[in-house]
């Protein structure tokens, strides 16, 4: 059951409460946010906390939206968007929950997703765009605690509603639409709807509604159980790596299509790559000093420095800086019908909203695919595999190359493509270091082996 935050007695609404004086809900979820686990706690700490807006999501008001500006070490407010609903209204026992795992909430939340049409309250307006038909799908919640509030509609759609927001389009709306409409993707779940706040601070996408794949298993999942129990690197596992592979070329095809304010792709210029090794080699010095601190062997990360600063972008064609799935991993992807889907078009979530929407090379998302392929392999020798990731990399880099390599210009040509996904790659498990080192430090050697492979070999 979810913890209550307030108690309210005898409260018939939260009319009373989000409407009348907000310190003692301020003042309880200060107490609140800072241990859930989707708390982003590396900004610093909560220093202050207070509501910007609300909405009332049914006539009784017993469920709401509330944005919630915090203050924390971060230059930059972080802004959070909470779904709160009022269980046992009129009663000695009345009190104020978050999450839509509770009746008040959940089945408020259903209604205005799908009915479409806007919402408004103190500082914050609501509209929502429903695209399938109209249906009283029954609403339900999952187990597991995750970053965002998703719920599920019957058997038809997903919908994720977002907790910490962005201003501006969110770049999972954007791609979901565009993908499922104009480009006609079917290797992506359909979009169904999203949400928009609009607030004091501006606009932002409040959620997304899409089809709910059935009997759906993550990648990493899906290819961690079958190498657990083969113990050597299985040929179907091999041949799942290609139909990925050309399942992502076949998303990067799309995405060179898109045409729009912000969608058009662009050449690849050989300016952009040295800024971007640039960035990497001071992000990566600083990297080397919190390692240290933290007793870990800097040793890989300054020569990842060193091979940075002395690296050149290749000559020759660069192929076409696109929109990219921007955090491709096994994890990202979905088995469901015997085939693969590409799902979760958010970004690194550690990355400004402004580089997750910007164009960028295809290699991007390829480095992450090839990186998530190490982890698994390290994963699976842990339980007593003797595979290699050589079979996998090889197999999935031939369906993407045959499959992307079909749209003029997309590419890079070799050698180019070969030195630029290195970079992609070392990119990455530099970014997977910083990850592990504040989240699991036990992990960090993962990442670390790489830097000091992908270091040596783009030097």
């Amino acid at each position: 059951m979810t913890p209550s935050l307030l108690a309210v007695p005898g409260a018939p609404s939260l009319n009373g409460v989000l409407g009348g004086d907000h310190r003692p809900l301020v003042e309880a979820l200060e107490r609140w946010l800072p241990p859930q686990r989707w708390f982003p706690a590396k900004l610093g700490t909560l220093h202050r906390a207070e509501i910007a807006g609300w909405c009332p999501l049914d006539g009784h008001a017993r469920a709401a939206v509330v944005l919630v500006r915090c203050e924390t070490g971060d230059p930059e407010p972080l802004w959070l968007q909470l779904v709160l609903g009022l269980t046992r209204p009129g009663t000695a026992q009345a009190a104020i929950v978050e999450g839509v795992a509770q009746s008040p909430a959940l089945h408020a939340i259903a209604r205005f997703v799908t009915g479409g049409g806007t919402a408004e309250g103190p500082g914050l307006r609501l509209e929502s765009e429903w695209e399938a038909e109209p249906a009283a799908l029954r609403p339900r919640t999952f187990a597991a605690e995750q970053s965002n509030s998703s719920l599920r509609l019957g058997n038809r759609a997903l919908v994720k509603l977002y907790r910490r927001i962005r201003f501006g389009p969110n770049p999972e709306v954007e791609l979901l639409r565009y993908l499922g409409g104009e480009a006609g993707f079917a290797g992506a779940p359909r979009f169904l709807g999203a949400g928009r706040g609009q607030s004091s601070g501006g606009s932002y996408d409040a959620w997304v509604a899409q089809e709910l794949l059935p009997r759906a298993a993550d990648g990493w999942s899906w290819f961690l159980a079958r190498l657990r129990t083969a113990g050597t690197m299985p040929r179907s596992l091999v041949r799942e790596a290609r139909s990925l592979g050309e399942l992502t070329g076949m998303l990067h095809i799309a995405l060179a299509r898109a045409r729009g304010p912000g969608l058009t792709p662009q050449p690849a210029g050989r300016e952009r790559f040295a800024e971007a090794a640039a960035a990497e080699a001071d992000g990566a010095r600083r990297l080397a000093a919190v390692l240290a601190e933290a007793g870990h062997d800097p040793t890989p990360i300054e020569g990842a420095v060193r091979a940075l600063e002395r690296w050149r972008p290749p000559e020759g064609s660069l192929g076409l800086a696109i929109r990219i799935h921007g955090d491709y991993h096994l994890g990202q992807v979905l088995r469901s019908r015997r085939r693969w889907y590409v799902s979760d078009f958010e970004g690194e979530p550690a990355r400004p909203l402004e580089e997750r929407r910007s164009l960028q090379s295809p290699l991007a998302d390829v480095a992450g695919m090839l990186r998530s392929f190490d982890y698994l392999v390290r994963a699976a020798q842990s339980a007593g595999s003797t595979a290699d990731e050589g079979p996998l990399r090889a197999s999935f880099l031939t369906g993407y190359r045959e499959s992307a390599g079909t749209a003029s210009n997309l590419l890079p040509t070799s050698p180019a493509f070969e030195q630029l996904l290195t970079f992609f790659e070392l990119r990455k498990a530099l970014y997977e270091v910083r990850y592990e080192a504040d989240n699991r430090p036990s992990w960090v050697s993962i990442p670390l082996a790489a830097v000091a492979r992908l270091a040596e070999a783009l030097a």
